[in-house]
């Protein structure tokens, strides 16, 4: 399965963020997977390209071509490509994806959870999202969301479309049947 993660290029606001980003990085490598990510040259991004890789997986990273000196990761099980801008790195990672994990991250990891979610809402993917609210971090963004369920902006069912976990576990569990 090629899963793209939406991670931050920063470093964890705990030290429970990079111990998840590893741990994933590390499952999808030692189960066979390809990780697709917008790069590989820094923080949580770099964690989770490396134990991908480590653990015997493969990693396919996409990033704007003004983002090219910061890559600094290098293996021959690592395939990188470059793109105009951030639009089409997301619509390339899309494309490419079987499904989608979202850590906790910054701006960029909140542009890519929103217009996944716009597209599944749209039809354009049937693909699962799966947020991992280590330690609640996304309780605020699942509150405006919910939110927006209530002032008749979406639907219910728009946002059953995201699947939640509460834990590396329960997340790794859920793909795991997949």
């Amino acid at each position: 399965m090629r899963i793209c993660l939406f991670s931050a290029a920063s470093a964890p606001h705990t030290p429970a963020v990079a111990q998840a980003t590893q741990h994933i990085g590390t499952w999808l490598g030692s189960h066979g997977h390809t990780l697709i990510s917008g790069g590989a040259g820094a923080g949580m991004m770099q964690l989770a390209a490396e134990a991908t890789l480590n653990a015997g997986g493969k990693v396919f990273t996409i990033y704007p071509e003004t983002f090219l000196a910061h890559e600094k990761v290098q293996h021959p099980n690592l395939t990188h490509t470059t793109c105009k801008n951030l639009h089409d790195r997301l619509d390339t990672m899309c494309d490419m994806a079987d499904a989608f994990i979202a850590l906790p991250g910054g701006i960029g990891t909140l542009h890519e959870i929103a217009q996944v979610w716009a597209d599944m809402r749209c039809g354009f993917y049937s693909k699962p999202l799966h947020l991992l609210n280590l330690e609640g971090f996304f309780d605020p963004l699942l509150g405006f969301m919910q939110h927006v369920v209530e002032s008749n902006y979406a639907k219910p069912e728009h946002l059953a479309l995201i699947q939640i976990h509460p834990t590396v576990e329960s997340l790794l569990t859920t793909l795991a049947r997949a």
